[in-house]
């Protein structure tokens, strides 16, 4: 569990005393009211510690407690219904709890029935108000703990006498609070201890010599690719072990995330999600068996240009268009690149890259993050490498990163389904999939895939772009392919796929197909069309969520009367063409999957922005329940409850955000989202930089990344290539892994001649026109 922590010099005071303080007061709303208020004061007067009678009293357990034994009862007291006692005291307790500052957490007071849970005030100080039974003494216990109640943080007990008084004040101590059962890093001390040390390196507990040795360290922080902040510091020979505490974002408060490291050690790299970084704080603490103590506190600093990981192909070379496709695995540390218009004549896995005989073929490039940091794994090539196929131009990589699928859109075998004949080359922009595996370092193929109608050609001279848009559930079992040019009359699951050269209002209709596999096997699973063959380019874009059982497929279609405009879903779906051709009109549509049955679930239409082009892009969550759909200049967010899809809100750049929307990526659980702005106008970079057009790299093009942390989205980062510059369409392709911590970006028409990773970005820029890169945050 994390505990935002502030460490105040309050806590430190309240820490040392051993002492509370009570005070209790008769008011009872009467202005002739004389009733004096007490203090007592355990530690000094002869009250044992724990028996805190909270009355005006120092008398021992089950003595009557009044102020005043003659006095008659209070005329305001009015009897318990509760107890059955003969008065009523109302209690305000007010409660300081041990250095923490939050509303998360839990106060939680138990005295004989009554059971109060206090609210979190201001800084470490908690309140709690009820009426309890006068003349009364019980067990009181008072816990601190995490907001569930499952973590004990602190507790303290002790007998709690009522008076006669209609009203009274407690005041429990940080002092009070036994916090020795807190220890749950299991290092046999209290976290509670290990947290003493306040932000100026002055530990708190009993002085000795060791403690007094044991001085705050000096300590640095250093930006190093890829995403790294080089923690170090001068050694102390009074340290047994360090640790480095973090504070993500400035707010959150500072927490481990070295565990210890043992006295010799001088530095620590700390890998980071730099885009949820940008504000962070560091601290180093050196421990021994008596104390910690912190040093003074890193701040990030500027646009963390440096730490910006910088990824070109081994073989980098002009127009090769590299970055214009990039997955990355679950974990972030398998990513795949396509380079599309990669021209050697290679084929398979790890052949000649030198040889430029074939122009346009495409490779895929594989990168892993080892121990000792990011490396090329592979230098993939089609089965059947020919001119123009542009294999690469879509890659996709199961969450475990062993599986691997490539598309080349225009590969021209007239082919059929599965692993059919390569050779064959008669076609036309028919389009092929590519499926690799990995085993240990190995890569092979694994399959070959086509349309199950491919006809290699279609009947008015434009191909069927079978690959165009492909998408990979986690496990590497189910994939979706696109083909947003194939021509056929059918309808829905599993129409009718001939196409018919007597039908020409068909064209381009498009369509989709699912395949899975099944102990290395691959077979089609589902054909799927729009309802209404006068539908336009089905599978312009497409997202398969994590699991497979939820397709989104984006549409150009017609205009038609049953969308119900405050929430964008068309229960009706769609109509016919009607007299408006205004065929950009988008839609998506839903698709679900029961076992091996896909059935049509939605039909979406945006709700905030125009209907022209909405679904260029789309991305589902993992459990197919979050969908974002781009439409000009801006990004709806879609949600399913409960089977219905119900739109969210509308997400918009932080500043002109040139084609804001031309590529997405969610987080696996739909919390985070990453936007692509290839044109986008600022020449500033790296991470929250300068926003605005006034330097000279116009449409060098930007990234936005939003999260929803309390269920609102909001923008957290501006994203910038470490080297912008114009026209380099940097955001025109991108990937985040599983959990939102590494993003990659594609600047597919960057120019620097640069090879391999973190190569001199700034050295020859210009030498390689649109050869591509790649940038990891």
């Amino acid at each position: 569990m994390t505990i935002p922590v502030t460490r105040s010099a309050r806590f430190l005071v309240l820490f040392l005393t051993s002492s509370f303080i009570l005070t209790a007061c008769s008011n009872s709303g009467d202005p002739a009211s004389t009733d004096p208020e007490t203090t007592i004061e355990s530690a000094a007067d002869n009250t044992e510690e724990g028996n805190l009678l909270a009355d005006g009293t120092d008398a021992e357990p089950g003595t009557d407690a009044s102020s005043d034994s003659d006095a008659a009862p209070n005329p305001d007291s009015v009897p318990n219904s509760d107890t059955g006692s003969e008065s009523s005291t109302r209690i305000d307790f007010d409660i300081t709890v041990p250095a923490y500052q939050s509303d998360s957490l839990q106060v939680r007071l138990i005295w004989g029935e009554k059971d109060l849970t206090a609210r979190w005030v201001v800084d470490e100080t908690w309140q709690a108000s009820d009426n309890f039974p006068g003349n009364t003494e019980q067990l009181l216990s008072v816990t601190f703990s995490d907001d569930n109640g499952a973590t004990i943080l602190g507790n303290f007990e002790t007998l709690l006498a009522t008076g006669l008084s209609t009203t009274q004040t407690v005041r429990i101590s940080a002092a009070q609070f036994d916090t020795a059962r807190w220890d749950d890093d299991s290092d046999g001390i209290s976290n509670i201890n290990e947290l003493q040390a306040g932000p100026d390196g002055v530990p708190t507990g009993a002085e000795s010599e060791s403690d007094q040795t044991l001085a705050p360290v000096t300590a640095s922080l250093e930006l190093m690719p890829v995403k790294t902040f080089r923690i170090s510091w001068e050694e102390n020979l009074a340290a047994d072990f360090y640790r480095i505490l973090e504070n993500p974002d400035g707010v959150s408060g500072f927490t481990d995330v070295s565990g210890e490291l043992d006295g010799s050690t001088e530095f620590y790299d700390h890998q980071v999600p730099l885009h949820r970084r940008v504000n962070a704080r560091y601290m180093v603490e050196a421990c021994n068996e008596s104390a910690c103590v912190t040093s003074a506190q890193l701040l990030t600093e500027g646009t963390l240009d440096a730490a910006i990981g910088y990824f070109k192909a081994s073989n980098t070379d002009r127009l090769d268009n590299f970055g214009e496709a990039i997955s990355l695995s679950g974990d972030g540390k398998t990513m795949a690149i396509g380079a599309p218009d990669e021209s050697s004549a290679a084929t398979g896995i790890n052949g000649n890259q030198e040889d430029n005989s074939a122009a346009r073929a495409g490779a895929v490039y594989v990168f892993v993050l080892r121990s000792n940091g990011w490396q090329q794994q592979a230098y993939i090539k089609a089965s059947n490498t020919d001119v123009g196929d542009e294999f690469g131009g879509a890659t996709a990589l199961s969450s475990d990163g062993n599986t691997l699928v490539v598309a080349a859109q225009k590969e021209q075998s007239t082919a059929t389904g599965i692993n059919g004949d390569q050779a064959d080359n008669s076609g036309q922009e028919a389009g092929a999939v590519y499926v690799f595996v990995r085993d240990g370092d190995n890569w092979q193929q694994q399959a070959y895939l086509k349309a199950s109608n491919n006809r290699g050609e279609d009947f008015v001279g434009f191909g069927e772009f079978f690959g165009r848009e492909i998408s990979l559930s986690a496990d590497g079992n189910t994939l979706a392919v696109a083909a947003f040019g194939e021509d056929s009359p059918g309808t829905g699951i599993d129409g009718n796929q001939n196409q018919d050269e007597s039908t020409p209002s068909t064209r381009e209709t498009g369509a989709s197909y699912v395949f899975v596999r099944n102990n290395g096997t691959w077979q089609q699973q589902a054909y799927i069309k729009a309802a209404t063959n006068e539908s336009d380019r089905f599978g312009r874009a497409i997202s398969l969520s994590g699991d497979g059982n939820t397709l989104a497929v984006a549409v150009y279609d017609f205009v038609t009367t049953d969308t119900d405009a405050s929430t964008g879903i068309d229960a009706a779906f769609i109509t016919s063409r009607g007299p408006d051709t205004r065929d950009s009109y988008g839609g998506v549509y839903i698709f679900v999957r029961n076992n091996s049955t896909w059935q049509q679930q939605a039909f979406l239409r945006p709700v905030a922005a125009s209907w022209i082009d909405f679904g260029d892009e789309l991305s589902l969550s993992a459990d197919g329940n979050v969908l974002a759909a781009s439409v000009p200049r801006s990004v709806e967010m879609f949600e399913r409850v409960n089977g219905d899809w119900v739109y969210q809100t509308n997400l918009t750049p932080s500043n002109n955000g040139g084609a804001f929307g031309s590529a997405l990526t969610l987080s696996a659980d739909g919390s985070t989202i990453a936007i692509g702005a290839p044109t986008e106008l600022s020449g500033s970079t790296g991470l929250n930089g300068y926003q605005g057009e006034g330097l000279p790299n116009h449409g060098s093009g930007a990234a936005y990344v939003f999260t929803r942390p309390d269920g609102i989205w909001q923008q957290i980062a501006y994203v910038k290539a470490s080297n912008s510059q114009a026209g380099i369409s940097f955001g025109s392709a991108l990937s985040l892994s599983a959990n939102g911590n590494t993003l990659a970006i594609g600047a597919h028409k960057e120019g620097s001649a640069a090879i391999g990773i973190n190569g001199d970005q700034h050295s020859d820029t210009g030498a390689a026109p649109v050869a591509g890169a790649v940038y990891l945050y």
